[in-house]
């Protein structure tokens, strides 16, 4: 288990730990964005114990990241607390050891549930994660990363597909009860009219 000699668990069974990586220069290519300041506080509780992972102030220049590792033994609330003290805002990605590997290679990757942060100055937010090794990431970037799947765009777009549908559906039973649609029932109905000198 990884842990940070500057920062070591103050869990009394040590059941937990973090680690702290080294920043990566060039994943967003941003240019011209000034450095961003940043506290960063995690900690993690369960129903008998809590423990600091990380209280670290760090800068993270523009275009580059930066990134500690998370691990849990088993399930825990995550406290995340995060505080930009100068700069501009940051975008944060909270994922499993796994997508952290496509996050640093450039690849599409995946938050957890509840995991991704858009233009964050400040934020305090609690998760309930399982047991596994986890990645907090900062990125000095204008937007999120564009490997971040657009998944409540699709789930919008297939929404407003799924409501077209049933409404042409609705439109086509409707014209059955017509005995066709609109214009051919209403001119059968005038011609009916006619005939009879309405």
């Amino acid at each position: 288990m990884k842990s940070d000699p500057n920062f070591p668990p103050t869990s009394r069974r040590s059941f937990l730990s973090a680690a702290m990586a080294a920043s990566a220069v060039g994943v967003t290519g941003c240019i011209g964005r000034g450095p961003a300041s940043v506290d960063v506080t995690v900690v993690a509780r369960d129903d008998v114990d809590e423990g600091t992972l990380v209280e670290e102030s760090v800068v993270v220049e523009g275009g580059e990241y930066h990134s500690w590792e998370l691990e849990l033994e088993w399930e825990h609330e995550v406290d995340i607390e995060l505080d930009v003290t100068e700069g501009p805002d940051l975008q944060v990605y909270l994922v499993e050891d796994g997508e952290m590997e496509a996050f640093r290679e450039g690849e599409e990757f995946q938050g957890v549930e509840g995991g991704i942060w858009s233009d964050v100055s400040e934020m305090h937010e609690t998760l309930e994660l399982g047991a596994g090794d986890y990645w907090l990431v900062v990125v000095n970037d204008d937007r999120l990363s564009e490997n971040v799947p657009e998944e409540d765009d699709e789930e919008e777009d297939d929404d407003a597909e799924e409501a077209e549908e049933v409404e042409q559906d609705e439109e086509v039973e409707e014209a059955d009860e017509d005995g066709g649609d609109g214009e051919d029932g209403d001119e059968e109905e005038d011609g009916f009219l006619d005939l009879f000198g309405r």
